[in-house]
């Protein structure tokens, strides 16, 4: 698995891979955002403060018959500009 294989295959762009592990029959892919690629949802500035990351994980289309899971943590920003 690689960053690449993230933007090619699942359109995730600005993320990075960490790491893959499996459990209960299910795959899980954890990934995290790159620092340069967070700005600001509304008007696009980079000026931002992080206040941490809200963990989610989500189904994603099966790869055979292994359930796939992406996990990641959402960044808590807040914009210095607007």
């Amino acid at each position: 698995m690689s960053t690449s294989l993230l933007y090619h295959g699942w359109g995730l762009k600005g993320y990075r891979y960490v790491r893959s592990h499996y459990g209960g029959g299910k795959l899980i892919f954890t990934v995290q955002p790159q620092p340069r690629s967070l700005t600001c949802p509304v008007c696009h500035g980079r000026d931002i403060l992080q206040h941490g990351n809200i963990h989610r994980m989500w189904r994603d289309v099966s790869i055979g018959s292994k359930p796939i899971f992406i996990q990641m943590g959402i960044p808590r920003i807040e914009c210095r500009e607007c």
